[in-house]
Formats: C-alpha cells, sequence, structure tokens
C-alpha cells in the first residue's frame, strides 16, 4: 500500500474541469481582482450561511487583524482557546491586543466553559472561538449567553468549520463575527483566501475598503495594507462551494465508518472519538482521538507509520507551549495532556474505500 496521507486538498474531475474551462473567461476579462468571481463567492456564501454579509480577504490571519481594528481592541484584553494555530496570536500581536488564554476541554477538545468565566475580566472585551477540527462547542449556547452578558465580541474563528452547524445555525453565523480559512487544505480552498461573515453593515463596508489599502477611488481615507483575494482563487472557491453538501457527507461518512469499527475497541483501552452534540453537525476536518493512556497512543502510532499510514494533530504544540507566546504563570492541565495524548486518522476526500479500510485495519492490528 502506497502512503496513505492525513490531509491533502481534494479538487473533484468536476471541479477541474469547470476550473480549466471559466479560467479563461478571467484571463480574458483583464479583471484579475475585485471582480464576478469574488461577487459570485461572497454571495453564494451569504446563502449558504444565512447572513447578510460576506467579504472575500486574502487570508484569515489579516481578516482576524482588521477585526480587531476595526472594534478598537488595541490594549484590551481577547481570550483565546490554546488549543488553536499560532497564526491569530500574530494577527493579535499587530493589532496590539493583549492575549489571554483559556483551557479547554476533553470532550470536544473546545475551550474550556468553566475556564472561560474564571479568565472573563472588566478588561475582556473579546472571544476568539475556535470551532477545532470542524466542531462547535458542546457549550456554544452557554458561550453566547456568557459574551452577551459581559458584553463581550464573540468572533467565530471557523476555519475548520464551513457546513458544519449545531441547533440548525451554521458555523459562521453564530457569533457577531467569523472567520473562514480557505488555505489548501481546508473545507473549502482557492489555494488560499478567507472569508469573513457579519450582520454589521458597517463593519462590511469597512472590510471592503481595508482590503484595498482604505482608499475610496484616489482618496485615502485610512491606511491599511492590499488584502484582496484574486479571480483565480475565488473561482476555485466558487466551484468548491458548490460540493459544499457533498463534501461535509462524505467527511461524515469517513467518521461513521471510523466509529463504527472502532468505537467498541478503543472503549477496551480508553481512546475517545470527539464529542459531537446531537444536534450538531461537524464538518470533521480532522478525525481526533484523545488517549487516556500514552502506551497506547504509542503503539497505534507507531504502528500506523509502519503501515505507511500518515497521523496528525490538532495541535501537537498548544498556544500556551509557543515560546512566541507570552504567558503569566498559568497552567492549562487539560491543553497540556491534549497535547500528549492525541492524534489525528487520515481525513479527507481523496480517501478511497480500500485505503479507508487499510487505515482501520492497522489500528486493530496494533491493538491485538
Amino acid at each position: 500500500m502506497p502512503m496513505i496521507e492525513n490531509t491533502l486538498p481534494y479538487i473533484s474531475l468536476k471541479t477541474r474541469l469547470l476550473y480549466q474551462e471559466k479560467v479563461a473567461d478571467i484571463l480574458r476579462s483583464g479583471k484579475l481582482i475585485e471582480g464576478y468571481y469574488n461577487q459570485m463567492l461572497e454571495s453564494k456564501a451569504k446563502s449558504f450561511l444565512g447572513v447578510p454579509h460576506v467579504a472575500t480577504l486574502s487570508d484569515a490571519t489579516s481578516a482576524l487583524f482588521l477585526i480587531f481594528k476595526y472594534y478598537n481592541l488595541e490594549n484590551t484584553e481577547v481570550l483565546f482557546p490554546s488549543n488553536t494555530f499560532i497564526s491569530p496570536v500574530f494577527s493579535a500581536e499587530n493589532a496590539k491586543v493583549k492575549i489571554k488564554l483559556v483551557d479547554i476541554n476533553l470532550e470536544d477538545f473546545n475551550i474550556d466553559y468553566d475556564d472561560l468565566k474564571r479568565k472573563i475580566t472588566k478588561k475582556t472585551k473579546a472571544l476568539v472561538l475556535t470551532h477545532i477540527a470542524g466542531t462547535v462547542s458542546k457549550d456554544i449556547d452557554k458561550i453566547k449567553k456568557l459574551c452577551k452578558a459581559s458584553n463581550i465580541l464573540l468572533i467565530e474563528d471557523a476555519s475548520h468549520a464551513f457546513g458544519a452547524s449545531i441547533n440548525n445555525a451554521k458555523a459562521g453565523a453564530i457569533g457577531n463575527v467569523a472567520v473562514f480559512s480557505m488555505y489548501a487544505t481546508k473545507i473549502i480552498t482557492g489555494g488560499t483566501g478567507a472569508l469573513i461573515a457579519s450582520n454589521d453593515i458597517e463593519f462590511d463596508k469597512f472590510i471592503r475598503k481595508a482590503r484595498h489599502h482604505g482608499n475610496t477611488g484616489a482618496s485615502n481615507d485610512f491606511l491599511s495594507g492590499d488584502f484582496l483575494l484574486s479571480e483565480f482563487n475565488a473561482l476555485l472557491a466558487c466551484l468548491q462551494l458548490d460540493e459544499i453538501q457533498d463534501t461535509i457527507m462524505l467527511r461524515n461518512n469517513i467518521n461513521y465508518i471510523y466509529r463504527k469499527e472502532l468505537k467498541e475497541i478503543f472503549a477496551d483501552v480508553g481512546v475517545h472519538f470527539q464529542y459531537v452534540s446531537d444536534n450538531a453537525t461537524s464538518s470533521f476536518y480532522k478525525e481526533i482521538l484523545f488517549f487516556e493512556n500514552a502506551s497506547i497512543l504509542k503503539k497505534i502510532s507507531d504502528h500506523l507509520k509502519e503501515k505507511q499510514v500518515k497521523i496528525g494533530h490538532c495541535y501537537q504544540v498548544q498556544l500556551h507551549q509557543q515560546k512566541t507566546v507570552s504567558i503569566s504563570n498559568e497552567t492549562f492541565p487539560n491543553a497540556t495532556l491534549f497535547s500528549k495524548n492525541h492524534l489525528s486518522l487520515p481525513c479527507h476526500l481523496g480517501l478511497s474505500s480500500n485505503e479507508i479500510d487499510y487505515v482501520v485495519k492497522s489500528v486493530k492490528e496494533s491493538l491485538e
């Protein structure tokens, strides 16, 4: 069996053929930015998410930076889960935001509600809530109420979660504002890029101006950068969005097979899948396993490597463990344990049925 990758971009044959056909239209138009496909992507995303405003941007890191700037969060305290990627920290540092980390829970690996309550102070003005691995927090209703009662801006980092939902609300339509990444391996990809979703028309106007240097025509209203998404990236993301229902279904099918085949054997050795609420649909950006026993983790991990199955993580180094992140003498027991005691199985649409069966068989072999 050739190497089975843990994650890969997936571009369907239909999308490849359509892209090759339509990219010629872009070249003929001479409109390589702020053209038809950026507008189409924004329109389709608005319709799918059920929000009034969506804007395209070059990347999710810049999107968060612009959110921090618009809401005047400089020198204020913004909360982040320790279990997330490093890029939001870069956004915060550049916006001069004071970062405060919150521990995670060991069920769905999202932010821990009790620790969140403890960490809120009068200085807290925003929460960046990551939907880790495409699963919305089981405590999302309580988190929303807490943020509202505390006058805290709820920013969804939905980078993993396009197509996920809970209580019939799509990820990206839950908080005050949301960011989606369209990086190469994400649920929908433009190769790179981002989407910002919001209910605030003034914020949307700001983003559209800020993504192009803060200009109105030849006049500069405020200093900003170039955060535009090319028409080529927007076209690919548009075509991927057209297939989003199938994408979510297929990712859930992979998860279903793993759980059906491995749940019983995992229960005997203290291995847990990510918890997903009954009223939720995950996009399963990652297929996370959490281990009570590090020796079982090593046994499965070593065997999968021998069998040419690549394992992944989400995230192996937590924010509080990053040398580039300054924190006080706080401890994050759950996030620390998670960093050492988890892995992710292959989960992408490039997997064949035979490859999924091979992964399952290899895991079972490791525990014999």
